[in-house]
């Protein structure tokens, strides 16, 4: 029996069914998701229907090959992904696994390489893959996972076939949410829904790290109190963690919590779209700029600005 693919990925992943069942797939495909999006699901997924045993469909998750895949023992998955504490894919890596890919694969139809993180591949590492790229052996498939392409080569972009996660409904976030985090209730599950973008496992730490609600305090307490607030923020949630991008979850909460603000201020519904708008901005520029802090207390200052202005304005409409 077939396993049901990721949820919200039936479209995209009967695409690769049907590639399978033709014999027409291409030799590379780029992932693309931010974190939480499930990307690494969705090319698990692919990786067990490629390598599962039935032919025609898959993945059953009960043949040697998708047990083999689940339990990353499989001979003919091949990994790439960022090193302990290293902040780039490196060249030596690329080359490390170019050596074995002109050797036919022991047990399944392809050789599959999964590269997490490529958007974290030097330009010299991206050169090298590059290669393997163009002139790739006939069983050889690449698996390129990103959070954005931008960082991408466009001599590598143009090699691959793009395949974008699809984002989740509101309301079967909010349904997995409550199926999965213990004891949450509903209003924080509905919260953590809107905040995700649209990505499940982007709602499931929101839903249950206690850290967020925290988060939001110190989020209000700089937009609506002292300016010396701005810069504790800052210091506080400034930096990446293991397991809590400060800076990332704090941009993003910043349009939320400047929109209930200029809602309660009497703000125009145009300047709160606009604000949605900047908090997708803020949040890019957190996962992707090396500066985050600064980032953040940039974000949050203009923030201060902004709902100024506003009550300003309704001061004056006051006192007419």
């Amino acid at each position: 029996m077939n396993v049901p693919p990721p949820l919200g990925q039936d479209a995209l992943l009967a695409r690769f069914s049907a590639l399978k069942r033709g014999g027409s797939m291409g030799h590379a495909y780029l992932i693309e998701g931010p974190a939480g999006s499930g990307k690494r699901t969705v090319a698990g997924y692919l990786t067990r229907l490629l390598l599962c045993v039935d032919a025609e469909g898959g993945p059953c998750d009960a043949c040697a090959g998708c047990r083999k895949v689940d339990q990353g023992s499989h001979p003919d998955v091949i990994r790439l992904a960022l090193e302990e504490k290293a902040r780039n894919v490196k060249i030596e890596q690329v080359r490390d696994i170019q050596g074995i890919l002109p050797y036919p694969p022991l047990e399944g139809r392809w050789k599959i390489v999964v590269i997490e993180d490529a958007d974290l591949l030097t330009v010299e590492a991206q050169n090298a893959l590059l290669k393997s790229l163009e002139e790739p052996a006939s069983f050889n498939l690449f698996l390129l996972l990103a959070a954005s392409r931008t960082r991408l080569l466009p001599t590598v972009l143009s090699r691959c076939q793009h395949v974008a996660v699809q984002p989740l409904a509101p309301a079967v976030l909010i349904d997995e949410v409550t199926r999965r985090v213990p004891d949450v209730d509903h209003d924080a599950a509905v919260e953590a829904a809107r905040l995700s973008g649209g990505w499940l496992g982007e709602a499931l730490a929101i839903a249950g790290d206690p850290r967020w609600r925290e988060v939001r305090a110190d989020l209000q307490r700089a937009l609506t109190g002292s300016p010396l607030d701005v810069f504790e923020l800052s210091r506080k949630w400034g930096k990446k963690e293991e397991d809590f991008n400060g800076p990332a979850r704090t941009l993003r909460l910043v349009g939320d919590v400047l929109r209930e603000n200029l809602v309660e201020a009497g703000a125009p519904l145009e300047r709160l779209e606009a604000w949605t708008r900047v908090r997708e901005i803020a949040r890019y520029e957190a996962e992707h700029n090396v500066n985050a802090r600064l980032s953040l207390e940039v974000a949050v200052l203009a923030a201060r600005r902004a709902l100024g202005r506003v009550n300003e304005q309704a001061g004056k409409t006051r006192g007419r």
